[in-house]
């Protein structure tokens, strides 16, 4: 009775010790070396959009080119929700790249995978982003 509380304090000391030293673990680094392994494309895929999205800002052809790695996915069976978000995503590392026209297509192709799913909520964002890129280029 007497290790077991000991043991639950110290389980719990080392975890609020964690969670004040506000240490976070970034992902990225993970995802990409389990990318050589084997994976799902539906995993893969996911894979790829977090990782081209982490680097929109950051570091644009980064951004293109696991975008560009992603994009061959899409004729392996994966769900059009995913489908989608990697076309999104992909659209934006163009749009920050400055490839406006490349941009407009992945958005296009992002907005009729999600109405023909039945996501209006996504299909909605990439229209907005559609609309925002052709602000940008003063359209």
């Amino acid at each position: 009775m007497k290790s077991r509380k000991i043991l639950t304090f110290l389980i719990l000391f080392t975890m609020s010790c964690f969670s004040l030293s506000g240490a976070s673990v970034d992902s990225i680094p993970v995802m990409k070396s389990l990318l050589g392994g084997k994976l799902t494309p539906e995993t893969r895929l996911s894979y790829l959009t977090k990782i081209c999205i982490s680097f929109w800002n950051s570091n644009p052809d980064s951004s293109i080119w696991y975008g560009r790695k992603g994009i061959t996915l899409l004729r392996e069976k994966v769900s059009p929700e995913r489908i989608g978000r990697h076309s999104f995503a992909y659209g934006m590392a163009w749009e920050n790249k400055g490839g406006y026209d490349s941009a407009l297509f992945y958005l296009g192709k992002a907005q009729e995978v999600w109405f023909n799913a039945g996501d209006s909520f996504y299909a909605y964002r990439a229209i907005e982003q559609t609309g925002s890129l052709y602000r940008i280029m003063g359209r």
